[in-house]
């Protein structure tokens, strides 16, 4: 009887085994593994990697391989791979802009208006004369005769003036600032170089409610002569004295 018993024990463990061993050897013998790469919302994790058999798609994509609704942007490859990774984003450096810009200007002077007009005084009218052949330069063209310069005449009152203060905010950075009133005022100039008697650069046109300015782009830790103009209309100009910050 024992011996009976340890025969059916034997068949049963037999047969256990049998179709454990079988029943693997059908689930690898018939594995082809695919690869889903689901594309989520994230810009450093666009994937998420999901590994199955072949003919279990996840929900993601039909037997011919079409997505399906909702996974229309997923990627599905053959075999164990990875998902793509996202690629850098190329940044761009910040371009350092200059505070002001120099500007070459040239300072009209201005005159005086004659208080009294003279008295016309009479003259002879002069005898007709013979017209000049105009003259020519020596490669044979003709020689151009420019007319005078005649500088503007203020013809409004003279504002007074200015005054101004400064420091050196860098090597190549000064800070230019004046407490005025807009008395017979329009607008205000910056005229400055490295030089006292060469004031070659400058910022011609500041609006009237201007108080400060700072001036960049310099040479390192050069000296600078700085001269402040205070405008009314644009003939009437009255110059600060010039100063060395």
């Amino acid at each position: 009887m024992k011996d009976f018993i340890k025969l059916v024990l034997t068949a049963i463990v037999f047969w256990v085994l049998f179709f454990s061993a079988y029943s693997v050897y059908r689930t690898y013998a018939h594995y082809s593994p695919i690869t889903i790469c689901h594309k989520t919302e994230s810009e450093t994790n666009q994937y998420v990697q999901i590994i199955v058999n072949h003919n279990a798609t996840g929900g993601h994509f039909d037997n011919e391989g079409t997505p399906l609704f909702g996974h229309e942007v997923d990627l599905l490859f053959q075999g164990e791979v990875s998902c793509p990774e996202p690629s850098a984003t190329p940044t761009t450096s910040p371009v350092p802009t200059p505070t002001s810009t120099p500007v070459a200007t040239s300072t009209p002077v201005p005159t005086s208006t004659p208080s009294s007009s003279p008295s016309a005084t009479p003259t002879s009218t002069p005898s007709p004369e013979a017209t000049k052949a105009p003259e020519t330069a020596d490669n044979g063209q003709r020689a151009t005769t420019l007319p005078p310069y005649n500088p503007p005449v203020c013809s409004v009152a003279l504002p007074k003036r200015p005054s101004f203060s400064f420091e050196r905010l860098s090597p190549t950075l000064v800070g230019i600032n004046w407490n005025e009133d807009n008395e017979n005022t329009t607008h205000w100039s910056i005229n400055y170089g490295y030089t006292y008697d060469s004031l070659i650069y400058g910022i011609p046109y500041l609006p009237l409610e201007a108080r400060s300015i700072d001036i960049g782009s310099l040479e390192p830790n050069r000296h600078i002569w700085v001269q402040l103009g205070r405008w009314n209309s644009d003939s009437c100009l009255v110059l600060s004295p010039i100063i060395d910050p």
